[in-house]
């Protein structure tokens, strides 16, 4: 049987992908391989958000949701930066099959070169 969980990063982006036919359910070895991929996103990316965009905030400015989506727009701030964002995560049967992020890439490319 492969590995259950796969994972590509391009750039800035991590893709975890869940392959267990038929259902994609997490049985306890899933969800622990889960656990370790964002234990490493958390460790090696997100840690790395204080030293790349000091005094860093995501609010959330308001959410909507119709359909299968919900929209929840946010703004960042740090230093150097002021932009806005979007996560749209679509749902369905109550779960998140997507996640999408729009945001002023080249406001947070400016801000991270400093």
């Amino acid at each position: 049987m492969s590995e259950p969980i796969k994972t590509k990063i391009d750039g800035s982006i991590l893709e975890v992908t869940i392959d267990r036919p038929k259902a994609n359910a997490i049985d306890a070895n899933t969800s622990k391989i889960l656990g370790d991929v964002f234990a490493d996103f958390r460790d090696n990316f997100l840690a790395h958000i204080p030293n790349d965009f000091p005094n860093f905030d995501l609010e959330i400015i308001y959410v909507v949701a119709e359909g299968d989506r919900v929209h929840v727009f946010v703004k960042y701030t740090a230093d150097n930066l002021d932009a806005h964002g979007v996560h749209m995560f679509l749902v369905e049967d109550g779960l998140q099959k997507e996640f999408t992020i729009f945001d002023d890439s080249q406001k947070i490319a400016v801000a991270h070169a400093g």
